[in-house]
């Protein structure tokens, strides 16, 4: 689960690294009416969108990986609602004007939480969790 805040550092380097000329042609392919003051306006917000939406999956990986490694049940649930969230996101980031890198990073960090979400809920973890809860839910 390090792995995964690692890879959204990557992943928010990445996004800043795509040029505004770059963005702006992206944009311009299927928002040919905005002025100049609005596409500048738009970039802004796609910069910034990306280092918000990136800030809060690092925090989301590092907060569950504290949380399932404390062997916390309600983690997993939680988990696999994020990775549910997170394959919004992955499907969503094929409509915005990013750079094949970021499209690939996203997708690598959608791989790993398939991963996580398979390695949580086997049976060989479950013993793990339960364990987690003490003697009287045994």
């Amino acid at each position: 689960m390090y792995v995964g805040a690692a890879l959204e550092v990557v992943a928010i380097v990445a996004a800043l690294a795509v040029s505004s000329a770059t963005l702006r042609g992206k944009m311009l392919q299927s928002h040919r009416h905005l002025t100049t003051s609005q596409m500048n306006t738009a970039i802004t917000v796609v910069r910034y969108g990306d280092v918000v939406v990136s800030m809060i999956f690092i925090g989301l990986w590092l907060w569950m990986s504290w949380a399932i490694g404390a062997g916390k049940n309600w983690a997993r649930i939680t988990g696999t609602v994020f990775f549910g969230i997170d394959t919004l996101f992955l499907l969503g980031s094929f409509t915005q004007p990013n750079g094949a890198f970021s499209l690939i990073a996203g997708a690598i960090g959608w791989l790993l939480g398939l991963a996580v979400t398979i390695l949580i809920w086997t049976g060989e973890s479950k013993p793990y969790f339960a364990a987690s809860k003490g003697p009287r839910y045994q």
